[in-house]
Formats: structure tokens, C-alpha cells, sequence
């Protein structure tokens, strides 16, 4: 049969099909496009990137020595100078708490 000559229950058997294809694909595209996966899918292309910077860079560290030294030692030194003030105020209380331990047995008398 064409489409022309369709009886009305017919019709109707394929209006349903066709709305309930159309739901399914806008609930396919609207799923493309929910926050989650689209969190996802940034999660793994940072991953990704953040892989490939990682090769990248052992590669580099690896065909260039002499460079690789310095910029470790560099690292270190930035890593060092972030970590002074927590050290230095570990040390300070240390002096501080072995002063007072001093002073309350050197006036104990």
C-alpha cells in the first residue's frame, strides 16, 4: 500500500512509530549533550593531553641530559623555596617550645 491510501488505524500505527523513533533520537541527542558526559569525555581529553605532555617530556629528558640536570635541579630548588616558610615555622616553634621548656626549669629553683 502507499502512504495516500492508508485506513485511519493504519495511519495512526504509523504516526506512534514515528513519534516514539523521534523521541528516541532526541533522547539520544539530548544524552550527548548531558552535563555528565560531558564532564567525562573533558576528563579523558585531559587525561589524554596530560599523557601526552608526559611522554613528550620523558622523551625530551631522555635524548637531551644535559638539559634534563639543570631543569631537575631547578624543580628542586622552586619545591624548596615553596616549603621554607612551613620549615622555618616548624623550626621557630621548636626554638620557641625548647625556650619556654628552659625558662619554666631554669626559674624552678
Amino acid at each position: 500500500m502507499s502512504d495516500d491510501n492508508l485506513s485511519l488505524p493504519e495511519a495512526r500505527v504509523q504516526a506512534e512509530v514515528a513519534r516514539a523513533e523521534l523521541r528516541g533520537a532526541l533522547g539520544d541527542a539530548l544524552g550527548w549533550f548531558s552535563p555528565t558526559r560531558l564532564k567525562a569525555e573533558a576528563a579523558q581529553v585531559a587525561s589524554h593531553q596530560i599523557g601526552e605532555v608526559k611522554t613528550k617530556l620523558r622523551r625530551s629528558v631522555t635524548s637531551h641530559p644535559l638539559i634534563a640536570w639543570p631543569a631537575l635541579a631547578l624543580i628542586g630548588a622552586s619545591i624548596a623555596w615553596l616549603l621554607r616558610a612551613p620549615f622555618m615555622a616548624l623550626v621557630q616553634g621548636g626554638t620557641d617550645a625548647v625556650q619556654a621548656v628552659r625558662t619554666h626549669f631554669s626559674t624552678r629553683k
